[in-house]
């Protein structure tokens, strides 16, 4: 979630869904209550998974990625995702 986009977040939080560059990601998971918006918007075959909040995304990652998986973390500090980062480095190699 971007939590400071105010009164119009869920509507700048779908159009994420429109960026070109969109086309080329794979798996997509979600975490907060407006990054749901974001993924209702997105193809079935980009939905890796919706989640309310980090520590039921940090449960799945296991089963997520794989060590030939290339993996792109982009969060707020208020969500802990320093956690995410961790959680995915016991996984595979970093590089």
């Amino acid at each position: 979630d971007m939590l400071e986009l105010g009164d119009d977040s869920i509507n700048h939080h779908t159009k994420i869904a429109d960026f070109i560059s969109f086309e080329k990601i794979d798996k997509i998971c979600c975490v907060g209550y407006y990054m749901k918006h974001l993924y209702n918007k997105l193809p079935a075959h980009q939905r890796a998974g919706y989640y309310e909040n980090t520590d039921d995304l940090l449960f799945d990652i296991p089963g997520l990625i794989k060590n030939i998986d290339v993996v792109l973390v982009k969060a707020s500090n208020s969500f802990k995702f320093s956690r995410v980062i961790e959680k995915i480095k016991s996984i595979g190699k970093l590089v």
